[in-house]
């Protein structure tokens, strides 16, 4: 039987690469009296950098990594960097406390943050809510619970670019991001959002095993999937790959013959895991159907075409996942409670990196 009610789906990726953790910054920028038009008609914006997390593990600090960068860098560097802020909102009220002494709006502001293309950033609008995705920010817009900044701190020559990997590839994500910062009531005053399609990430460079500067390095991707603990082949992979990216002129089995580890090679690859969990109710136990057996649940599955338009929507076949069952019983916020089948499904992405020229 089609649902009845409520299709909760949630989906969400843990990603690791290239991790660490670094001390707080202790101080931050004061507040000054703004300064006359005349006194800063020639002077230059201030740039601001938001580390927007924490390093997981030592062995991969990215955070860490990023903040030296956008620090010490010679040609990037900003004149901030903070490592306070874990959402968006604390963004948008530190740029409303912390204004340029210069008396200017912000002229790049650079927010470091993990994400995908598939499920958003890793940092929630406010403080201890869920990571952003198009489906939140759409529920922003709806309520307008999020004013823009004022053209004082952020107007038409700002920058936001969020430097996240692979952001730049999801154009609905970035869309909306925009549309949080659009100053309907200045036209022309809203800043520029911007996110790059490659993946990101911050090394160390070394001279006989001490830390000299950092560089930052981008990396075109690809992938691959397969249901989480049913490894397939790298031939097999291979072939799903070039099926996939016809075009591309990458080596798969080169790729594959390197883990991220090997930070010398030029291709390389590793895995992650995407969970999904998907929630059908009914108005009576007698209605929900039984799923004891592989046929029944391939036909319950067949039949959740909302199930396979968000699938299709991020490229991944149904078949990549592996799926458990179960019954189970659902309270909805009005605290109804209803039978319900909830299905959870794991699918590994096989992430092929080819560094490019920076």
């Amino acid at each position: 039987m089609i649902p009845l009610k409520s299709i909760a789906f949630i989906f969400s990726l843990g990603l690791i690469l290239f991790f660490g953790s670094f001390s707080k910054k202790e101080e931050a920028t004061v507040l000054l009296s703004p300064i006359s038009k005349e006194k800063t008609k020639n002077q230059k914006r201030k740039s601001i950098t938001f580390i927007m997390g924490e390093d997981e593990k030592t062995k991969n600090p990215y955070y860490a990594e990023a903040a030296n960068f956008y620090r010490y860098n010679e040609e990037e560097q900003t004149d901030e960097v903070i490592d306070t802020c874990r959402s968006l909102w604390s963004i948008k009220t530190f740029l409303e406390d912390y204004r340029p002494a210069n008396g200017l709006p912000w002229g790049a502001i650079n927010i470091v943050v993990h994400s995908n293309e598939w499920t958003g950033l890793s940092m929630p609008v406010f403080p201890n809510g869920e990571r952003i995705n198009t489906d939140i920010l759409a529920n922003l817009q709806t309520r307008n619970q999020f004013s823009p900044l004022p053209s004082e701190v952020a107007d038409g020559q700002t920058k936001i670019d969020f430097k996240s990997c692979g952001l730049g590839r999801n154009q609905l994500l970035v869309n909306g991001l925009q549309e949080l910062f659009l100053n309907d009531d200045c036209a022309g005053t809203s800043p520029k959002v911007t996110a790059s399609p490659y993946f990101l990430f911050y090394e160390s460079e070394k001279y006989k095993g001490i830390p000299t500067s950092t560089k930052k390095s981008k990396a075109a991707v690809w992938y691959a999937f397969y249901k989480t603990g049913y490894r397939e082949g790298d031939i097999k992979l291979s072939r799903q790959l070039n099926k996939r990216y016809p075009d591309a002129q990458v080596d798969w089995r080169e790729a594959l013959a390197h883990k991220s580890e090997d930070r010398e090679a030029s291709l390389f690859y590793y895995n992650f895991t995407i969970p999904i969990e998907w929630i059908v109710t009914y108005e009576s136990a007698t209605d929900r159907p039984n799923l004891n057996t592989k046929a029944s649940q391939q036909k319950w599955l067949n039949e959740q075409i909302e199930l396979q338009i968000e699938l299709a929507a991020y490229g991944i076949e149904m078949d990549k996942f592996r799926w458990r069952f179960k019954e189970i019983a659902y309270t909805f916020e009005d605290g109804v409670v209803e039978p319900a089948i909830q299905v959870k499904g794991l699918c590994t992405v096989v992430c092929i990196l080819r560094k490019e020229d920076s």
